[in-house]
């Protein structure tokens, strides 16, 4: 199972440390495009969340394809 799991810098050597003592725990470093990635998703999925609950406005389909 795979997590993503933010750390305050000031705890981050200290949790690394900690992680590492772990049996079959893997720490994998993301990479800057990755992190950029999942901002980008999470944005996202807050902007849906956000019009599912009518705090912002979409433009309907249609209007975006008349567009092209």
């Amino acid at each position: 199972m795979d997590f993503l799991v933010t750390v305050d810098d000031s705890l981050a050597t200290s949790f690394l440390q900690l992680m590492k003592n772990i049996r079959r725990v893997k720490i994998e470093r993301v990479s800057p495009e990755k992190k950029k990635l999942i901002r980008e998703i999470k944005r996202s999925i807050e902007e849906v969340n956000a019009a599912d609950r009518g705090k912002l406005r979409l433009r309907p389909a249609r209007d975006l394809l008349r567009e092209l």
